[in-house]
């Protein structure tokens, strides 16, 4: 039973990562859609919308599974805002040391964020079942 749960969260992570790997792609086809439907842009020139889209260079996807496993990229961001958090707010949380501080930051941003996902997923479902 254990390893097949494991098999599943694995599986999981890989396909968020794949996932992550299409965001920014998917995101200036539909900029380069819009931009020939709204803006009668012709096929294989830039539009404003995707020109505008390229100002922000490539986009970091922040990917998030069904049961809460991230990709590589919102693990990394995890692990800066609580290494940042736990050099500013070391004190405030009563912890004695910055490896500590960051330790128990990482672990509630990752147990936070990863909850948020799923419930924002498990209202998206229901709300699409009515």
């Amino acid at each position: 039973m254990y390893s097949s749960a494991v098999s599943t969260v694995l599986y999981s992570a890989d396909s968020a990562e794949r996932r992550a790997k299409t965001v920014y792609t998917d995101y200036r086809k539909k900029a380069r859609d819009a931009d020939q439907l709204y803006n009668g842009t012709a096929a294989g020139t830039v539009g404003p919308i995707e020109e505008r889209l390229q100002q922000f260079g490539v986009v970091r996807a922040f990917v998030f599974g069904v049961y809460g496993e991230t990709n590589e990229a919102t693990r990394a961001e995890i692990s800066e805002m609580a290494k940042a958090g736990a050099a500013k707010r070391l004190r405030g949380m009563g912890q004695t040391s910055q490896v500590k501080a960051y330790a128990v930051l990482k672990h509630t941003l990752t147990r936070s964020l990863g909850i948020a996902a799923v419930r924002a997923k498990s209202q998206r479902s229901l709300s699409t079942k009515k």
